[in-house]
């Protein structure tokens, strides 16, 4: 018969077994989230809201290494690319974190990073001190930089990069990214290098498309040129969409239109790379 001492020990061995199942669990579904509305973090001074834990789930998953968050306004895009941010250092990422927003929201992303995640940002609203901030970040120093579209696609600076590079970020986030459609833009080539010098790349928009689907395209393909490499692939790739969509507004009505929606699934399963395989 175990004597009172020996029944805390192995209460107080039971209890520590927990905690370092919940810690190992945490770490887990952190690193591996197991489904889309798993909560990766919970931190900073706000309720948060599960749909805002997805980008972070996504991202974890996938292959590609950046990801267009595309909500309505007032959705919480900023906090979704929070939780992005936290969580890599949560699994002890380092490296510069880049920000580049248009010129009027650079003092709301100030206080977004201080009051909600206790970081502290560098607001680099000058070409100058966006220079100072990135030579900083070459030299090792994990700065969280806040600039605008408007100096980051400064001509002198743009050809500075082209011709210097620049430092590696672990993450970079375009806020209202809808601006980079333009392939034709200084500040597309700036976006353009900066993604391929980022570990992890964030756009944000609330109108991913304006009037054709190249708009879609366009900043897709900076995220992954290697999926989309014209806008011809990327086409093939939406078209089976049209009829899903279809289906679904068809089935969505007050009287469902089983007739078009059966049409609409007829075509889809037609598709090629869409069939069932034989056998």
């Amino acid at each position: 018969m175990l004597s009172d001492h020996d029944e805390q020990i192995g209460e107080a061995a039971y209890a520590d077994r927990k905690v370092h199942w919940a810690l190992l669990r945490t770490d887990l579904d952190i690193r591996f989230p197991p489904s889309d509305s798993c909560p990766l973090l919970r931190f900073g001074r706000w309720d948060d809201q599960p749909h805002q834990h997805l980008p972070a789930s996504r991202l974890a998953a996938s292959h590609w290494k950046g990801m267009l968050i595309a909500d309505e306004v007032g959705l919480g895009k900023t906090i979704s690319a929070l939780h992005v941010l936290r969580r890599l250092h949560v699994l002890g990422e380092r490296g510069g974190v880049l920000i580049v927003v248009p010129g009027g929201l650079r003092s709301k992303w100030m206080q977004e990073l201080y009051h909600r995640t206790d970081l502290q940002g560098f607001e680099a609203d000058t070409g100058a001190k966006l220079r100072q901030a990135l030579q900083t970040i070459e030299e090792g120093e994990p700065l969280v930089v806040v600039t605008s579209h408007g100096i980051l696609r400064q001509s002198s600076l743009v050809s500075e990069l082209l011709e210097n590079g620049m430092p590696e970020m672990m993450l970079s986030i375009v806020d209202e990214a809808h601006h980079v459609r333009n392939p034709n833009s200084r500040l597309h080539d700036a976006v353009q290098m900066l993604t391929l010098n980022s570990r992890n790349m964030l756009f944000l928009t609330a109108t991913p498309i304006n009037l054709r689907n190249e708009d879609l395209w366009v900043p897709l393909s900076l995220l992954a040129p290697d999926r989309w490499p014209d806008f011809r692939a990327f086409e093939r790739t939406m078209r089976p969409m049209r009829q899903l969509n279809t289906a679904l507004d068809a089935l969505s009505k007050q009287e469902p239109d089983l007739e078009e929606a059966r049409a609409a699934l007829q075509i889809l399963a037609l598709t090629p790379g869409l069939q069932a395989t034989p056998g």
